[in-house]
C-alpha cells in the first residue's frame, strides 16, 4: 500500500471523509452535539471502508495506533492533518493513500464514539455517505489553502495561490452578509478564537508556522457550529480572519522572495 497513489476517483470519497472529520473535530474541541459527533464518526468510518479494503483498512488502523501511542493529538492538530489531506489533491501524483488514510484514521481513533468492528465486520461499509453541499466545497477548498506547506510552492504558483485565498475570502465574507446575525455569546466566541491573530507574532518562531498553529487552534473550536446547509456566521467570521492574516503574510513572503 505504500507505494499506492490516490486515483483521480478516490477525490470525492476523500472530500467526504474531510467533511465528516472537520465536524468530528469541531464536537471534539468544543462539544455540543453527542448526535453530530456519533454521527459524523459512522460516516469516516465507512467513508474509510469505502476508500480502503479491509485488509487496507486494518493495516492504517494499526500505523494511526501507533502513532497515536508516541504523539498526543489535541484538535488542533487533528484540523492540521485534514487540511494537509485535503491539500493533498493539489498535488495529486505525490500524494501515497496510505498517508492520506492514517491522517483520517487518527481523527477517527480519536472519537470517543469510534467502536471498533470484528474481523467478521470489517468488510461492511456501513451507510452510505451525504452528497457534499457547496458550504461543503467551500470548506474543504479552505481547509487545503490553510495547510502550511502551500508556503512551499514555487514563486511562480504563488498568485495563483492568493486569488484563490482572496476569492475564498470573498465567499466567506458573503456568507458573513448573509447569514443571522450573531447573538451575544457566538460574538464574543469568535472574537476570543480570532483573538490570538491580533497579537504580535514571536520573534523566535517562523511566521508561517506560528500562523497556522494560530489558524488550526481557532478553527478547531469554530467547526462545532459548522452547518452544510446554511452559514455559521462563527465559521465565517473566523476564516474570514484566519485568511487574512495569511493573505498578509502571503504579500510579505512575497517581497521577502523580490528584495531578499
Amino acid at each position: 500500500m505504500q507505494s499506492l497513489m490516490v486515483r483521480e476517483n478516490d477525490w470525492p470519497k476523500i472530500k467526504a471523509c474531510v467533511i465528516s472529520a472537520a465536524k468530528l473535530i469541531g464536537q471534539l474541541a468544543h462539544p455540543t452535539s453527542s448526535t453530530t459527533l456519533t454521527e459524523q464518526t459512522t460516516l469516516l468510518q465507512s467513508g474509510l471502508k469505502r476508500l480502503l479494503t479491509a485488509e487496507q483498512f486494518s493495516a492504517v488502523t494499526v500505523q494511526a495506533r501507533d502513532n497515536m501511542a508516541i504523539l498526543e493529538y489535541q484538535p488542533s492538530d487533528l484540523i492540521g492533518l485534514v487540511c494537509q489531506v485535503a491539500c493533498g489533491e493539489m498535488r495529486p501524483t505525490t500524494t501515497p493513500l496510505q498517508v492520506v488514510a492514517i491522517k483520517l484514521m487518527t481523527v477517527l481513533l480519536s472519537s470517543p464514539a469510534y467502536v471498533e468492528q470484528g474481523p467478521d465486520q470489517a468488510s461492511t461499509r456501513g451507510p452510505r455517505s451525504v452528497s457534499l453541499t457547496r458550504h461543503d466545497t467551500q470548506l474543504y477548498e479552505t481547509l487545503a489553502v490553510l495547510d502550511l506547506e502551500a508556503f512551499q510552492l514555487p514563486s511562480g504558483l504563488l498568485p495563483v495561490l492568493t486569488a484563490r485565498i482572496g476569492g475564498t475570502q470573498d465567499a466567506y465574507i458573503d456568507q458573513l452578509l448573509l447569514a443571522p446575525p450573531l447573538d451575544d455569546a457566538a460574538y464574543d466566541k469568535a472574537m476570543q478564537l480570532i483573538a490570538p491573530f491580533f497579537e504580535r507574532y514571536p520573534a523566535d518562531v517562523p511566521a508561517a508556522q506560528h500562523w497556522h498553529r494560530l489558524a488550526c487552534a481557532a478553527l478547531a473550536p469554530a467547526l462545532a457550529s459548522y452547518d452544510s446547509h446554511q452559514p455559521s456566521p462563527v465559521v465565517a467570521r473566523v476564516l474570514i480572519k484566519i485568511l487574512d492574516s495569511q493573505l498578509d503574510l502571503d504579500h510579505a513572503y512575497t517581497l521577502q522572495r523580490a528584495y531578499g
